[in-house]
């Protein structure tokens, strides 16, 4: 079924089109800005653009699993190379490296829809324009290495991920034609700006370390592969008992009350538990399919 539009309402693709447009221009603004900013000098070695593309890729391909309580939340550690990026890369590499590493990730390998491929390219320079912008600022033609240096790389990049962050709450509030609301954009905004902080701090210890003796390149890797392989064994292992628990829960919460309506609420609350949504309804089909069916949802104050 092809969505229906009119003259003053765009189509969903057409919002995403339009919002990636954006996100190009305000990225070239960024990237603008930078180049009349006073540049600092970069560390050696110098990280060329291929080597930040296979940390990116990495970064990107393969997440960690965050377990909030009973929900859970898969976090990139792209920031990790973003901080190597700014302290032993030129601008052009990473912006270069940035936006390649989601080209071949989602277009060559996962091959997504075309318009997705195009925001995901958007915001990618985004990422890496602001970044820089910020960067430049705080940095004022100094030193990145040092404590002030350190810090104004973290703030860069808590910057940059947060920003992307709420660009895509926005993307989806304009696919699903739902309101952006304060308090999820709070939320968002907390969350990865956590997630962006902590991740940061691990590429600056990993770009201090560096600075010393490229030889601690080898057990750094190899410390880093192990504690994620390891997480992600633990983070497998702890859904797998999550999801077990959601189905007792579910099935307890259905055969506990001989109430339709108690029971109609109860499968409603865990299925928005168990699938991470939160709207959920229950549809009854009549046998004639030229009746309208019933559709049943809980309100704001918890009732049918």
């Amino acid at each position: 079924m092809q969505e229906r539009t009119t003259p003053w309402r765009l189509s969903t693709a057409q919002r995403i089109v339009a919002l990636s447009l954006l996100l190009l221009a305000a990225a070239l603004t960024a990237a603008v800005g930078t180049a009349y900013l006073p540049t600092y000098d970069k560390a050696h070695p110098h990280l060329s653009w291929p080597v930040l593309l296979v940390l990116f890729s990495l970064s990107q391909a393969y997440g960690l699993v965050l377990q909030d309580q009973r929900e859970s939340r898969v976090v990139f550690l792209s920031e990790i190379p973003f901080v190597l990026a700014l302290v032993y890369s030129s601008p052009t590499d990473l912006i270069v490296a940035r936006v390649l590493a989601p080209a071949l990730l989602y277009g060559v390998i996962r091959r997504i829809r075309p318009i997705k491929l195009g925001f995901n390219l958007a915001l990618a320079a985004w990422e890496a324009c602001v970044g820089l912008l910020v960067a430049a600022l705080l940095l004022d033609g100094g030193s990145p290495v040092g404590t002030l240096g350190w810090l104004a790389l973290l703030a860069a990049t808590v910057a940059s991920s947060t920003t992307a962050a709420v660009v895509v709450e926005v993307a989806v509030a304009l696919a699903d034609h739902l309101p952006l609301r304060p308090r999820v954009l709070g939320g968002v905004v907390r969350a990865a700006g956590l997630a962006a902080a902590m991740a940061a701090t691990v590429g600056i210890v990993v770009a201090r370390s560096l600075l010393g003796d490229l030889v601690m390149a080898i057990p750094l890797a190899a410390c880093g592969a192990v504690l994620l392989v390891a997480y992600r064994a633990y983070s497998a292992l702890f859904d797998r008992h999550l999801s077990l628990e959601r189905l007792y829960r579910f099935s307890r919460a259905v055969s506990s009350s001989p109430e339709v309506d108690e029971v109609l609420s109860s499968v409603i609350v865990q299925a928005k538990e168990m699938l991470h949504a939160e709207v959920a309804e229950v549809v009854f089909v009549p046998d004639d399919l030229a009746q309208p069916s019933l559709r049943t949802s809980l309100s704001s104050t918890g009732a049918l």
